[in-house]
């Protein structure tokens, strides 16, 4: 192959409700890291290997499971910044079925320039884990990824800025949402009209006024017919009398 590719497969269930199958990374530089540390069985396929074959091997010697070939349901694939593209399928597993989990090994100079080979599993642990919290880890490790390879203005970069502080917000993790949609808002220049706005008000629901008045100053600089609505929005309550005086 002229490039290098990877397949894998999303392992879930439904019972007792949506969960997905991640493993930890192993090794020394992931020991005690959880941010950005899980991800699906996968790895590279071989030369002349179909790239579906690749992912049914790679799932079967990662986490000790074999999928069937007609339970799997394509999921395309994406194509990394360092050129590598990598295939998934998912395939739904019966709650009553019990993965034992698995793992290859590899070798590196550890501790570094000590002259010790040590060996260590690609992957330490395999968990079923939650839908909410399976999607924080996996935007943790994209968002960790995409930062260091394209940098912290790049749109794929923002793009995980985004989810992820959308997803905290949903599980009422205000100030950490706010934290990252911050950070979104000042990046990115679409965001004055698709986020700022929200953004006011979860400012002005943690008591931080003065940024939730510089933001919606703002927006309704931009859009004043907007605001008899802001003036009918219980989350600018605190912040009425000001608005009206804009």
């Amino acid at each position: 192959m002229s490039k290098k590719v990877s397949a894998g497969i999303v392992l879930y269930r439904r019972d007792p409700a949506l969960q997905f199958f991640l493993g930890h990374m192993g090794g020394p530089f992931w020991e005690g890291k959880d941010a950005g540390a899980w991800g699906i069985p996968k790895g590279l396929v071989d030369e002349g290997e179909q790239p579906l074959d690749a992912a049914i091997r790679e799932c079967e010697e990662e986490c000790g499971y074999r999928p069937e070939v007609s339970s799997l349901l394509e999921l395309g694939h994406i194509d990394m910044k360092g050129g590598k593209r990598v295939h998934a399928w998912a395939c739904e597993v019966d709650s009553t079925v019990l993965i034992p989990g698995a793992s290859n090994f590899f070798e590196i100079e550890w501790p570094p320039k000590s002259g010790l080979m040590q060996s260590f599993p690609e992957v330490d642990c395999w968990e079923w884990i939650a839908f909410d919290e399976c999607a924080e880890k996996l935007y943790r490790r994209a968002l960790e990824g995409y930062e260091k390879q394209l940098g912290p203005d790049h749109p794929s970069t923002l793009g995980n800025v985004y989810g992820l502080g959308i997803l905290l917000n949903e599980q009422n993790r205000r100030p950490e949402a706010i934290k990252l949609l911050r950070s979104y808002v000042s990046h990115s220049a679409e965001a004055e009209d698709t986020l700022a706005y929200n953004l006011a008000c979860y400012e002005c629901l943690e008591g931080n006024a003065d940024e939730a008045k510089r933001l919606i100053a703002a927006h309704l600089k931009k859009h004043p017919e907007k605001k008899e609505n802001a003036l009918k929005d219980e989350d600018f309550a605190a912040i009425w009398d000001w608005i009206r005086k804009l």
